[in-house]
């Protein structure tokens, strides 16, 4: 089928390549509007291939929202924003995080299949691959790759790249200040400041803070416990019914970031500071909290340095390092009265057991849990790492990039308990974890990559490149691509690309079982999973530049997807022992394509369409079906209108998300598919008030119409240990207004 529509594609794209309508220059096309933002200004990009070149050049499918654009669309975070690109679904994991899915790819619980930058360094913890601190200010433009990039990055590049390009102090002249409120207690501030201070030398500082008590209209109807025994929590002693269920569902999130950057000829020195805090809305392995909610904390900072050297002859050779300090942890609920609970925390062969019922209600702990013990969990990460890289030209048709990457990291896990007295948590044991003798566990991972930008006369491009990566703790991993650009004129060109990409098993999938465990039960150790993908992008401008037209059509072939697999073995007994262990045991199939149209009735106002239409298939063993949460197709429609001399910009959004698939093997969901949704949101944006056009004020209303819907969390659902009724229900109509001064 895929064949078929490849060819008739490349069919169409030839076809409409012959017959375009000719380029004429017109009085308007002098005018500031929409037409030179949306169609002829094409934006400028630099994730694809570590190289500045302009979009519809570059060897990769990409979606780039600059800062006007993001304005218009009145996202407050990365989360917000990201629901509006074709192909792309902001879903909900068991923790409340937004977890980010690419074309159907996507983890249960984390955000380990996309590999998020802030120009240029990467994000993601070692841990699980996430990142939670999501704020926009100081945004130049958002670069989206769709689509692998292995073969630059290496590791979580396999569904996509998310890179945050920001203002740098040549974009900046003064300050900026930003301040917003809405429903449900968000508040939203930020201050952006930079300049160049003389030809030489520059700085940029951004500081962002977001709070939100979040929607309470999700309502955790019941939980793993409650409908079945979790073998897991049977090993910790916890049995039945433990929690308040039903009860509302938490959602607030607070994140602070500090950003700052100096700039002296051709070197750099930036530090960055991230403090994220967010309410977890259930919690897999553990009972729901109804009354408090568990609290899930990130304390990371990093330092980043670099240089480059232009030897005009030569070539360019830059190099860079960076030390990044992590720290993720969270607060286990406190389980209700009367639950037994215990463990072996001194090692003697006895548990260690108490009653909560027996000890007071008082916590100590700033009203953030109740009753009975509590549990908290510390993960520290260091990152050490340093990347070589060296562009040259040769004979004027290669542009060769070669680089080297070296990347160090530790992790350490920490497991506190704590049981209550009548006055506060005193401590009760400690556990230690990711190794049986130190608690620490080590990553080294070592890179060489190349890439060769081919032009072949002024309308082909060829890219030829791979990565190897080498990790000290699980193996090796190469990652090539292949890429043809042909450009028919300025606005028209045709891509046809091949690439695979992988993800590193994270640090708590490969160290959660030991590997006497794997031995004893016969499970293998885990490598990388892969994917290899296909695609196919036509885009080009119609009926006198006014009609952009953008189709895509792809293909994803997955192996090798790290997913939780039932073992056993016999012990000399003759007793059978069976656990779920983290295996390479999945597959999947994706194929789908992408349209994108957006047509300018005038250079004041323009309408736009996009439409993702998905087919994905996954396979754990032996079995097959739809890949669970994934709605088959998503549209995506609205309109901007400049009016008044561009001073006033209103824009509206609808979105429509299709059906999606339940579990099928899980006996509870009476309906094996979640519903389908129209949500619509609405800004206006007037712009350049008083003197110097120092002033800026927006208003967003979301779900305007107060749509009612669900949403399935994605972590539960895929869960095949527990059955679980659990659809989420999202927040209706909200509001949100901000005021900008720049001075």
């Amino acid at each position: 089928m895929l064949k078929k529509l490849f060819s008739l594609l490349v069919s169409v794209c030839l076809t409409i390549s012959v017959a375009r309508i000719p380029v004429w220059a017109t009085e308007g096309q002098e005018e500031e509007g929409l037409e030179e933002l949306l169609f002829t200004d094409i934006p400028v990009v630099v994730t694809s291939t570590l190289i500045e070149q302009s979009m519809s050049r570059a060897p990769s499918i990409m979606t780039v929202l600059r800062e006007d654009e993001i304005a218009l669309l009145g996202a407050k975070t990365l989360g917000e924003l990201l629901n509006y690109v074709v192909g792309v679904e902001v879903q909900h994991g068991t923790t409340m995080d937004n977890i980010v899915t690419m074309r159907a790819l996507r983890n249960d619980d984390d955000n380990g299949k996309v590999l998020f930058m802030v120009d240029g360094h990467t994000m993601n913890v070692p841990r699980n691959g996430n990142w939670h601190s999501w704020g926009l200010a100081g945004v130049k433009q958002v670069e989206i790759i769709r689509g692998p990039g292995s073969a630059i990055y290496g590791d979580h590049a396999m569904g996509g790249v998310v890179n945050i390009i920001t203002k740098k102090p040549a974009d900046l002249d003064g300050c900026e200040v930003t301040a917003g409120g809405g429903t449900n207690e968000t508040f939203h501030t930020s201050v952006v400041a930079g300049s160049q201070l003389n030809e030489d030398s520059g700085y940029r500082f951004i500081f962002e803070k977001f709070d939100t008590i979040g929607s309470r209209d999700s309502i955790i109807e019941n939980d793993r416990q409650r409908e079945y025994w979790d073998p897991r929590m049977i090993s910790h002693g916890l049995y039945g019914a433990q929690t308040n269920t039903p009860g509302p569902g938490w959602e607030g999130k607070f994140f602070q970031t500090a950003d700052i950057l100096f700039e002296h000829k051709n070197a750099y020195f930036r530090y960055r500071q991230e403090e994220t805090a967010f309410e977890m809305l259930t919690n897999q392995n553990r009972a729901y909290l109804t009354d408090h909610p568990s609290t899930y904390f990130d304390d990371n900072w990093s330092i980043e340095t670099g240089i480059s050297f232009d030897f005009e002859s030569w070539g360019k050779f830059s190099i860079k390092g960076w030390h990044d300090d992590l720290t993720q942890s969270y607060i286990d609920q406190s389980y209700v009265d009367g639950v037994r609970w215990g463990r072996d925390t001194d090692g003697d062969g006895v548990w260690d057991s108490f009653d909560t019922s027996t000890y007071s209600t008082s916590d100590g702990i700033d009203d953030i849990l109740q009753n009975g013990s509590r549990k908290d969990h510390s993960f520290f990460m260091v990152v050490d790492g340093a990347d070589i890289k060296y562009q040259t030209k040769l004979f004027n048709i290669h542009n060769i990039l070669l680089g080297w990457s070296f990347v160090e990291h530790t992790s350490r896990g920490t497991d506190r308990y704590y049981q209550s007295s009548s006055s506060a948590y005193t401590p009760w044991g400690d556990e230690y974890w990711h190794s049986a003798n130190s608690g620490e566990v080590m990553r080294i991972n070592r890179s060489f990559y190349f890439q060769d930008l081919i032009a072949l006369g002024d309308k082909m491009d060829v890219v030829l490149g791979g990565r190897h990566d080498e990790y000290t703790d699980f193996g090796n991993a190469f990652n090539p691509r292949f890429g043809v650009v042909y450009a028919f004129s300025d606005y028209t060109s045709l891509k046809v690309l091949y690439a695979t990409a992988f993800r590193a098993p994270t640090v708590v999938e490969k160290h959660n079982t030991s590997d006497s465990t794997r031995l004893r039960y016969g499970a293998p150790p885990l490598t990388a999973e892969e994917v290899e993908t296909t695609e196919v992008n036509f885009n080009t401008l119609l009926m006198n530049d006014k009609l952009m037209l953008n189709l895509t059509a792809f293909r994803n072939i997955m192996h090798g997807l790290i997913t939780g697999t039932t073992y056993s073995y016999v012990s000399s007994s003759g007793t059978t022992w069976f656990t779920t262990i983290d295996a390479n045991s999945g597959r999947a199939k994706v194929q789908g394509t992408e349209l994108e149209m957006k047509y300018l009735l005038s250079t004041n106002f323009s309408v736009y369409m996009s439409h993702a239409w998905l087919d994905a298939e996954e396979k754990n063993m032996g079995v097959k079906y739809k890949i669970y949460d994934q709605p088959v197709s998503k549209t995506h429609v609205g309109f901007n209108w400049n009016m008044f001399e561009n001073r006033v910009n209103w824009g509206c959004n609808a979105y429509h998300a299709t059906e999606r698939p339940r579990p099928t093997d899980h006996p509870l969901y009476k309906i094996k598919k979640a519903e389908a949704f129209t949500l619509v949101d609405t800004t206006i944006l007037f712009k350049n008030f008083l003197p110097n056009n120092a002033l800026d004020i927006s208003f967003t209303v979301r779900n305007l119409f107060n749509e009612g819907y669900e949403v399935t969390n994605i972590g539960m659902a895929r869960s095949r240990m527990v059955p679980t009724v659990f659809d989420v229900s999202r927040p209706g109509r909200s509001y949100f207004a901000k005021a900008t001064v720049r001075f």
